[in-house]
């Protein structure tokens, strides 16, 4: 599955679900600006030159549980029983919990977890979506909550675009979010995350959105500095490599640079791996 960006003023209704089988494909998710579908990998070069409205093609953004040390109910800290007491319970309200995954949510609904719940989801992709649609349920006991499955970010574009376009049938006055997407801005305000969010509430739903778990040394901002001119970004005083420790499991890492206008700047990147008293080259990132 790949995420296509189109031309300025193209839209992804206009793209042929033919010129994706004429490669051996097929069409994805049709979001707002953005446009997904399958595509066998020898191919993209061919894809991509067949037809001037594509401007280029990434892997799709995927969502990210945010998961802190600390899983609970979340209503006490929350101080919603405080609030549930002169009435402000949710009712009357309709909460999408948008995630990825909702593992065991049937059985949450079952056992009375969620008491108004709607709308169906697949059981697979982890119980983040699960928990959250829990915690949820209980600062604000008398909504409705409808759980959203969104596995790519343009699947969650094609779902705001289906509620303007059907007149929002499930009435969602509010979103829950609890995941974040990397690699798509710099965080200024603007890029494809915000302008969703400004689109949500251009249709009258407010978004409330997790904070993020990624503090606390997981993450590294700087401008870019070469005071010896060799051309390596110094990361600190006479330090040119960013070091950190990995003790089992899976390593994901995401290297943005705020050269989107523009693109004024041709960075490149080099994953090392320390062996020894000296450092072995990983994998390298020059295009």
């Amino acid at each position: 599955e790949v995420q296509i960006h189109l031309a300025d003023g193209v839209l992804p209704d206009a793209i042929e679900a033919g010129l994706f089988s004429a490669f051996g494909g097929r069409v994805g998710d049709r979001g707002i600006d953005l446009l997904n579908g399958w595509l066998p990998l020898q191919r993209l070069q061919e894809f991509i030159a067949a037809d001037r409205r594509i401007a280029f093609i990434q892997m799709p953004w995927r969502p990210l549980a945010l998961v802190g040390p600390v899983q609970s109910q979340g209503a006490t800290l929350l101080q919603s029983p405080e609030l549930n007491c002169v009435g402000a319970d949710g009712s009357g309200q309709t909460i999408a919990v948008i995630d990825q995954g909702f593992v065991n949510y049937d059985k949450s609904v079952a056992a009375g977890e969620i008491p108004h719940a709607i709308g169906k989801v697949e059981n697979k992709y982890g119980n983040h979506g699960t928990m959250c649609a829990e915690v949820v349920a209980d600062v604000a006991p008398g909504a409705t909550i409808l759980p959203v499955q969104t596995g790519s970010f343009t699947a969650l574009q094609a779902f705001f675009k289906n509620v303007e376009q059907s007149g929002n049938p499930y009435n969602i006055t509010v979103v829950s979010h609890s995941v974040i997407w990397l690699g798509m801005s710099f965080g200024r305000h603007n890029g494809f995350a915000c302008n969703l969010v400004d689109f949500a509430r251009s249709l009258g739903i407010g978004w409330v959105n997790a904070s993020g778990n990624s503090g606390r040394g997981n993450f590294y901002i700087a401008p870019y500095r070469d005071e010896d001119g060799d051309g390596n970004h110094e990361f600190g005083p006479d330090e040119e490599l960013l070091q950190w420790q990995q003790h089992g499991g899976e390593l994901q890492l995401w290297v943005d640079w705020d050269d989107y206008t523009l693109r004024k700047q041709n960075i490149d990147i080099f994953l090392y791996r320390k062996q020894g008293d000296g450092w072995v080259l990983v994998t390298k990132s020059t295009n």
